[in-house]
């Protein structure tokens, strides 16, 4: 039930939208209406005899029951077992560097995002930008200055509104990046919808802004990250191909490739089997949204695809 009502949260407006058209948001909306009924229905029998709350009462023993007896059992087997897991926790070394590469990043694109407002907007008289100094205080503050690159360095230290148009664009589309280290690390817990590429999304600055030294996440299980680059790169194949198919992204593709990019495009023309980007099918999608999307969805498979290098690492 929470599964549901957090993809219904997640992915209402496409689901709403594209009901009338697509049997995958018809058969959400029918399942979440038809545990609705159910639920009023049972509801209505419970609080019209008494007798069932005597049954619902008994339900909630045995279930109890059965969990301390599963736990005892579980606890058996444990004693009994000589088989010694092997350990796939990541290494201290290895969680504090992908921590470091995060707040790295994160201050990047904050300083983007301010770049980018400051050539958007026009300050009033007399107003003072203050990012490039408390982005640099943050730096220090945590000991990250030094492990700068010459050119992440040079972007810091130029003046609010001093950057180029291409250095803003370059590094606000890495907040697809940020977020997959962000999820990495463990400093959120889920992945926005890949769905939602169909636009560059917002940096929670409040999130950044909390980073400390001392501030403790716990990271991702690998094979957590594995399923979420795994369905990026089947997400991003797909927008691969739409941009063959359409002209937009030439290569010399060989024999193997040409087979994956066929398979990536299997079943575009059922409009209920094809990815969205947005509400539209990748298939009718406007090419803005799905060049937007295809940067993206790469960036964040790259990106994971990176973490479990570093997490792996022996």
């Amino acid at each position: 039930m929470m599964s549901l009502l957090q993809l219904l949260r997640q992915h209402w407006k496409r689901i709403l939208f594209r009901a009338h058209k697509d049997r995958r948001s018809l058969s959400a909306l029918l399942v979440l209406l038809g545990i609705a009924g159910y639920c009023a229905f049972e509801g209505y029998l419970l609080f019209r005899q008494p007798l069932s709350f005597v049954m619902l009462a008994l339900g909630l023993f045995m279930a109890w029951r059965m969990r301390k007896s599963h736990a005892r059992e579980d606890e058996s087997l444990i004693r009994l077992s000589s088989y010694e897991p092997v350990s796939i926790t990541p290494s201290e070394v290895a969680s504090a560097a992908l921590r470091s590469e995060t707040m790295k990043l994160g201050l990047l694109v904050w300083r983007a995002s301010s770049e980018q407002f400051l050539r958007a907007k026009t300050l009033p008289e007399g107003a003072e930008v203050i990012t490039r100094r408390t982005v640099l205080d943050k730096l220090d503050s945590l000991g990250l200055r030094g492990d700068l690159s010459v050119q992440e360095l040079e972007l810091h230290l130029a003046p609010d509104g001093g950057w180029s148009k291409e250095s803003v664009l370059q590094n606000l589309i890495r907040a697809a990046e940020l977020e997959a280290l962000q999820y990495c690390s463990g400093a959120i817990n889920t992945l926005s919808p890949i769905e939602d590429f169909d636009r560059i999304p917002l940096v929670n600055l409040d999130c950044i802004r909390a980073d400390t030294r001392d501030t403790e996440w716990k990271t991702r299980e690998t094979f957590d990250i594995r399923r979420e680059r795994d369905n990026a790169a089947a997400f991003y194949l797909r927008c691969l191909a739409e941009q063959v198919r359409r002209g937009i992204a030439q290569g010399a593709f060989d024999e193997e490739q040409n087979r994956i990019l066929q398979e990536a495009s299997a079943g575009a023309e059922n409009q209920g089997s094809d990815r969205l980007i947005g509400i539209e099918i990748i298939s009718d999608v406007e090419e803005e949204k799905l060049n937007i999307a295809a940067v993206q969805s790469r960036l964040r498979f790259l990106t994971l695809e990176h973490a479990l290098s570093v997490l792996e690492a022996v």
